[in-house]
């Protein structure tokens, strides 16, 4: 698990686990409120993760977070596949072109 600051790139803090669970988020944002302190905290994008949600809900209850843009289109690719939009009779055609140009 890693996290950066988005500005310039720097790892904040890493850490090495076998999977992607809550306890080791929670690690994690310890380890990243440790370093950062909370009140420096402004704002968290990540991939959407179940556990790391819960952990940021439980340890940074109040700091805004915001779903990566890539993961919300990969998302959308696996909801709204490209092949049924092309077929859909409900859908109008720029409509369509809106699906197919965000995928």
């Amino acid at each position: 698990l890693v996290a950066f600051d988005p500005e310039s790139f720097d790892i904040v803090s890493a850490r090495w686990e076998k999977e992607e669970t809550e306890e080791g988020y929670e690690r994690l944002l310890t380890d990243i409120i440790d370093k950062m302190k909370a009140t420096n905290i402004k704002g968290v994008y990540a991939d959407g993760d179940k556990g790391f949600l819960k952990a940021l809900k439980r340890l940074l209850p109040f700091v805004p977070f915001q779903l990566c843009v890539f993961h919300k289109e990969l998302r959308m690719g696996q909801i709204v596949p490209v092949k049924s939009v092309k077929t859909s009779k409900r859908m109008s055609s720029p409509q369509k072109h809106n699906i197919k140009v965000f995928q």
